[in-house]
């Protein structure tokens, strides 16, 4: 403040000036006070940027000084753009700011990439006053390419979710997908319910964008997702049940058990197992498709309620179910998936009208499928071995009707190695009724017992075999763990059973009395079997009994049945009583008829594989 003393007429004429900095608008004035003329005593118009108004000098904006005369630089209106304004006197000079240029700092300068945030390529207007942004960098967008752009892709890894909602759009914010985490869901989420399942432990690595896991016991997979003891390998599975003249109303029954039991122990679904379902006798009819069926009731229901149409009813023509397997069944177009294992589950009593055709038509399924797998389940009345066999080319996979077997091969395969499920073994007696057979017979029966033992694993913790024998008294040849080679248990088999010439002369082998002989074998399980392996006994015989003697068989038969031991019976050529085999025996498929009479050759005992020498699962 300056407060200069003027004389003016004999008057002392004292006045204030102010320099006073205001908001836009405000004038910068001088005040006067004290006698004087009603004008201003100085004249602030002269040089056009202000004027005197009521005593007072009143400056236009940007200007100030006593005169009206000195740029005013805080006023704003000099130096656009974020220049800095420097007053001189009557003018002033901009200081720009990088990417300004001009008097006032108006004019565009595209040569600094400021402009665009170094993202981008300034393009100057037409006036060269403003500009705009071409070309922004992936992730930017907007006139200085300073807008996020979530549509680019380049945040937000991982699945996850883009929102550009920050700070008016200059900043971006990550949703992750579920197992991920950081800023850009660059990290692994170790704490993701998704990582190393099932009590799996989660390890990062790599600056957490990486991890591996220790899955716990039974479980693998990158995140331990893998349970080692389910099904996991998925699969599309037909089944093929023979529904003609040679199978009664029972024998359907069962069949529709089997299947429901089975499709029961697997997921449903296109990403799971699929199902199929043919019937046939004189022509195939398909039930449901591999695509049809996606849930357990509707799946099952549609078995409780398949019936074959009449006009395809009559013989059992094999091959036509399997050829329209290969061409139908497996077709993408009934939901056949081509990168998944194969399952046909045929049931039938191996008994087809065109035995060539059936065994030709099989062949040609694996060559149109080399990774399916045929797998014979043995149904009906009674039930030709040989026949299966040929279908499934492999012992093990030939199976009885009854029991889950069949399941629990086919449960193992789908696994990733399930150490709770392993091939368990048999306590196994061949039990002979020498008294039964002549010469030739009897060599018949020798070679069908010794393919069959020199087929099973004998070693320490494997299938035991014990060896007994009735001629005109029962005898031991020798118990479990004796033997443990197969060429051992062989020749002690040719060794011991014979025919004796003693029995030949005086026929006191003639009363053909086995009781005895089964009471001894009811005797080795119990006193050398172990109770977690399955039992079973093997009778060679013809089955011809005097009627009180029969009764006393079937006695002996029924407490080994009692005991746990399943009866299979072996026989030689037409003497032998089939219609006695099938009733002493577990089951028709535990029935054999070997010889030339029935087409049967020693081999087709091998059937029995897959009971003796079977798949077993443990719970935990």
């Amino acid at each position: 403040m300056v407060s200069p003393t003027f004389i003016y007429e004999s008057a002392i004429l004292v006045a204030l000036l102010h320099f006073v900095k205001g908001q836009e608008g405000e004038k910068h004035i001088l005040v006067k006070r004290g006698a004087g003329p009603s004008n201003c005593y100085h004249s602030c118009d002269g040089l056009h940027h202000g004027g005197c108004h009521n005593g007072f000098c009143e400056c236009d904006r940007g200007w100030i000084g006593q005169y009206c005369s000195v740029r005013d630089c805080s006023s704003g209106l000099y130096c656009t753009n974020g220049g800095t304004c420097v007053e001189n006197g009557m003018d002033y000079t901009c200081v720009c700011k990088d990417g300004w240029s001009g008097t006032d700092c108006e004019q565009v300068d595209c040569t600094w990439s400021g402009h665009c945030n170094n993202r981008g390529t300034c393009v100057q207007t037409s006036t060269n006053t403003d500009y705009t942004c071409n070309n922004c960098a992936s992730g930017w967008r907007g006139n200085s390419c300073h807008l996020i752009d979530c549509s680019s892709k380049v945040y937000c890894y991982n699945g996850g979710t883009c929102m550009g909602d920050v700070n008016g759009g200059t900043d971006y914010r990550c949703i992750c997908e579920e197992g991920w985490t950081g800023r850009d869901c660059q990290f692994i989420n170790c704490f993701s319910p998704i990582r190393c399942m099932n009590k799996g432990q989660c390890h990062l690595q790599n600056g957490g964008k990486e991890f591996n896991c220790t899955c716990a016991d039974g479980y693998l997979g990158d995140n331990c997702q893998i349970d080692m003891c389910s099904p996991y390998k998925i699969a599309d599975i037909v089944f093929i049940m023979d529904v003609s003249v040679s199978q009664n109303e029972t024998t359907f029954v069962e069949q529709k058990n089997f299947v429901k039991y089975f499709i029961a122990q697997f997921p449903l679904g296109p990403d799971h197992f699929q199902f199929s379902l043919i019937l046939y006798a004189s022509e195939p009819h398909a039930v449901f498709n591999l695509s049809n069926m996606y849930d357990n009731y509707t799946i099952i229901d549609a078995v409780d309620n398949a019936t074959i149409p009449d006009d395809k009813r009559g013989a059992t023509f094999t091959g036509k179910a399997l050829a329209f397997v290969k061409d139908n069944s497996f077709a993408t177009t009934n939901g056949g998936r081509a990168d998944v294992d194969r399952y046909v589950i045929l049931l039938t009593d191996g008994m087809s009208s065109a035995s060539l055709d059936t065994a030709n038509q099989a062949k040609l399924l694996r060559l149109s499928y080399p990774n399916v797998r045929i797998k014979s389940i043995g149904s009906g009345d009674i039930v030709f071995h040989t026949e299966l066999l040929e279908i499934s080319t492999y012992p093990l996979n030939v199976f009885p009707l009854h029991g889950n077997d069949s399941v629990r091969s086919v449960q193992k395969s789908t696994m990733y190695g399930c150490e709770r499920c392993t091939t368990a073994y048999s306590d196994v007696v061949l039990a002979f009724d020498v008294s039964s057979f002549n010469y030739g017979q009897l060599d018949t029966m020798l070679k069908t017992a010794e393919v069959l033992i020199a087929n099973l694993h004998t070693d320490v913790n494997q299938t035991r075999v014990g060896l007994s024998k009735y001629e005109s008294i029962a005898e031991e040849v020798f118990e479990f763990d004796e033997y443990t080679t197969s060429n051992e248990m062989i020749s002690v088999m040719n060794k011991h059973i014979m025919k004796s010439e003693t029995c030949m002369k005086d026929k006191q082998c003639s009363s053909r009395d086995i009781s005895s002989l089964l009471q001894d074998v009811l005797r080795e399980f119990q006193k050398n079997s172990e109770k977690s392996r399955r039992k079973a006994v093997v009778i060679f015989s013809q089955f011809i009994f005097d009627k009180d003697i029969a009764g006393r068989v079937v006695l002996e038969i029924q407490n080994l049945k009692d005991n746990g031991v399943s009866v299979i019976v072996v026989g030689e050529g037409l003497e032998a009583n089939i219609d006695k085999m099938l009733k002493l025996s577990t089951t028709s498929f535990f029935t054999f008829i070997i010889g030339e009479d029935f087409n049967t050759p020693i081999d087709a005992i091998l059937a029995l594989m897959s009971t003796l020498e079977y798949n077993i699962c443990f719970v935990q």
